[in-house]
């Protein structure tokens, strides 16, 4: 994908559908290269992933592996002295920022490539590794201009 095409595909997606997408960066570990993908986010902790690395087309699917998550429980019983009672229950969720993500990625030549993520939440920040099935690996970076995992 040409870097023209990838930033018509960036604008598009946030001028029609407001959708949340993150740009990625990657690094050849042997050659110092920079190459440049795009994650968009299809549903809850997980998406797609297209990138080009030296002219060959990956595409594929994320998926956020874990989080942090805490889940509360409450409930409470009470009686008045006319004989009356009441209860009640109630639960609670939060999110933390500490997230993992993993991509599987492959291309119409037949070669593939895997990417493991650890980002922030809050920040729409991270960054991993990824290799491909020839053994070349790759620093990976992302930024998230909308939305969270």
């Amino acid at each position: 994908m040409k870097s023209s095409t990838f930033v018509y595909l960036l604008t598009g997606c946030v001028l029609l559908t407001g959708c949340a997408q993150a740009t990625m960066d990657l690094m050849s570990r042997s050659e110092g290269k920079v190459y440049h993908g795009l994650i968009q986010k299809t549903g809850d902790g997980q998406g797609t992933v297209t990138m080009n690395i030296a002219g060959v087309d990956y595409t594929g699917s994320y998926s956020r592996t874990s989080s942090e998550q805490y889940t509360s429980f409450v409930g409470s019983y009470a009686r008045n002295n006319k004989g009356g009672a009441a209860s009640a229950f109630g639960s609670g969720t939060t999110f933390g920022s500490n997230i993992s993500l993993m991509a599987i990625l492959s291309s119409p030549q037949g070669d593939g490539m895997r990417c493991a993520m650890q980002g922030d939440r809050s920040s729409g920040t991270g960054g991993g590794i990824c290799v491909d099935t020839k053994n070349n690996t790759f620093d990976a970076i992302y930024h998230w201009s909308g939305g969270i995992f």
